[in-house]
């Protein structure tokens, strides 16, 4: 039974972890399209 908290406990933080890295992703993204677009609209 303790195990099994456990390991659930490890798996809900790797898996939070990864939500995280994920969110830090899209929001690079998000910045990086937005300059793309500043640039392309500097551009015209």
């Amino acid at each position: 039974m303790q195990r099994d908290l456990k390991n659930k406990k490890i798996r809900i933080s790797l898996t939070t972890r990864c939500d995280l890295e994920n969110k830090e992703i899209t929001v690079v993204v998000e910045l990086l399209k937005q300059k793309a677009v500043a640039i392309s609209e500097k551009i015209k």
